[in-house]
């Protein structure tokens, strides 16, 4: 699995995507890019500015990255049922990456066979869509 992290930044409420993780003095540096001066330079975000999210190392139907944080769409066969185009979150649980938190309030856990995923968006889109997905049923 390819070890790879995207920062999400509170204040500018965009994705970034890192060069480095500073552990020691805690900061993340990525390369801006101005393209109207054909430059680039480093800069750099303090752990409290930022969301660090891993990628799982999986991609989704259309070759999209997962990573953690998400929003995905899945449907998957099992031989006892069928779960068809349910929406859940990707999270970090018990040593590995998963769907988690249901609309329906259940939990989810990717052990066996092979689901379809979707990435149909990630937890910082804005509320009222969240509140749509993840509705009581």
């Amino acid at each position: 699995m390819e070890l790879k992290f995207r920062v999400w930044h509170k204040k500018y409420k965009g994705y970034y995507e890192l060069d480095a993780i500073n552990f020691y003095d805690k900061y993340v540096s990525y390369i801006l890019n101005d393209y109207v001066n054909q430059e680039q330079s480093l800069e750099y975000f303090d752990f409290d500015e930022v969301i660090i999210e891993q990628y799982t190392g999986m991609k989704d139907k259309n070759g999209i990255e997962i990573y953690v944080g998400d929003i995905v769409k899945y449907t998957h066969d099992w031989e006892v049922y069928a779960v068809e185009n349910e929406i859940a979150v990707v999270e970090f649980e018990e040593g590995g990456f998963s769907p988690m938190q249901l609309a329906n309030g259940g939990t989810y856990y990717a052990l066996e066979g092979k689901p379809i995923y979707e990435v149909i968006g990630n937890i910082h889109d804005r509320e009222e869509r969240l509140n749509v997905w993840f509705r009581k049923v």
